[in-house]
């Protein structure tokens, strides 16, 4: 199974066939390097004012910025690392950063659940770029961090059943809620 596979695979319990095509196109894009980055759209020949990151404008606006290395995201993924209670490295390419992010101390369904955490995570910076683009949102690293942990809790529980926490449960104690998936 490719990596697009297994990111959308992760994800379509609770999706309609709209969100799933949305969701292989966000995958798709991200494992190819196509998704329109400023930096993309510039090699394409796209006439833009300017190909730096929307969030911070420090850098160029690619692949590896916008999910990786913006220093947004890196708050964002900081998050992600104290609410599950781990320290981690990061990697520099977003393949590497997705095949990485596993939890020794869980079993593989539970791993299948936090993999979740990392697409919910990809799709609510997307997500949050392309407010900030086109709505003139603003930078929010919680908030992005918080809708990618109610949008994995939500996957979670309707990919599988048998998932019995509730959501206070999984936002306070997510060590927990993967350790009683069997």
């Amino acid at each position: 199974m490719n990596l697009v596979t297994s990111l959308v695979t992760i994800a379509l319990g609770s999706y309609g066939v709209l969100k799933r095509v949305l969701l292989n196109c966000v995958c798709g894009g991200l494992c190819s390097d196509k998704l329109p980055t400023r930096l993309n759209l510039e090699k394409r020949g796209i006439i833009i004012p300017t190909n730096l990151c929307h969030l911070r404008k420090k850098a160029e606006e690619s692949v590896q910025h916008v999910f990786v290395s913006c220093e947004v995201e890196q708050k964002v993924w900081d998050n992600c690392d104290r609410w599950i209670g781990i320290s981690s490295v990061r990697q520099h390419t977003i393949v590497n950063h997705y095949q990485n992010f596993y939890l020794l101390c869980c079993n593989k369904k539970a791993n299948v659940v936090w993999k979740g955490v990392w697409v919910a995570v990809v799709w609510e910076i997307w997500y949050h770029r392309n407010r900030i683009v086109f709505k003139n949102g603003v930078v929010d690293d919680v908030e992005i961090f918080t809708l990618a942990q109610l949008k994995a809790w939500s996957w979670a529980k309707f990919r599988w059943l048998r998932v019995n926490y509730s959501v206070s449960d999984w936002l306070i104690c997510p060590q927990i809620c993967l350790g009683s998936i069997t």
